[in-house]
């Protein structure tokens, strides 16, 4: 089994500080956001995760998704 590689095209944050990016495999396009929650299991207390916003996009509707929660 072989995992797919995705490429991060673009990093950008919002008004809000919070962080997305956009990413490819080539073939389908994803947007992900970098979540911070609390985890009393790690040193400060907040962990970071990225999790998907959403994924199998084509081009033209990935870009119009991250550049609308990127404003």
């Amino acid at each position: 089994m072989t995992q797919a590689t995705r490429k991060t095209v673009s990093k950008k944050a919002n008004a809000k500080g919070v962080v997305f990016a956009l990413l490819t495999d080539g073939t389908t396009w994803e947007v992900w956001k970098l979540c911070e929650n609390y985890n009393g299991q790690v040193r400060g207390g907040i962990e970071k995760q990225w999790r998907y916003v959403e994924k199998g996009m084509t081009e033209e509707n990935a870009r119009k998704l991250f550049e609308r929660r990127t404003k």
